[in-house]
């Protein structure tokens, strides 16, 4: 049985366990966070978001490696996040703009995407855990 039907019928309980944190987002009103066995967090998506979230994130790709020289040296912590992108997590939106702004006006032709915080920030705070360049845990 898919779960997405389940949902849609207001169901009211349906246990989901996943280690798909958008899929959980989008399908949960409640969601418990779990480390080595134990609860570490329980709560609905947006109280978790807005308790441990980390502001919003900035995908950055189709750069050269100057891009990743340019953002170091303006003090900007990145991560790979697959293939060609960068991420920088942790901004708010204002900076987040302002930082596609600046990267267009030094002559970067990048594909930018700002989203806001959500499950994973969520995660990866709570676990201490980090990203491989391929998103994988580390």
């Amino acid at each position: 049985m898919e779960v997405y039907p389940v949902a849609e019928k207001g169901c009211k309980t349906t246990i989901l366990t996943t280690h798909y944190l958008e899929e959980a987002e989008s399908l949960s009103d409640r969601v418990a966070i779990m480390v080595k066995g134990r609860i570490v967090a329980l709560n609905n998506v947006s109280d978790l978001i807005n308790k441990f979230g980390c502001g919003v994130r900035l995908r950055v790709s189709g750069g050269d490696t100057g891009l990743e020289s340019f953002l170091t040296q303006r003090g900007l912590q990145w991560s790979r996040a697959g293939g060609d992108e960068i991420q920088l997590s942790r901004l708010d939106h204002k900076t987040a703009v302002d930082l596609v702004n600046i990267l267009y006006d030094s002559g970067f032709m990048v594909k930018c995407e700002i989203r806001s915080a959500g499950l994973e920030e969520v995660f990866l705070k709570l676990t201490g855990a980090t990203l491989t360049g391929k998103g994988d845990l580390a």
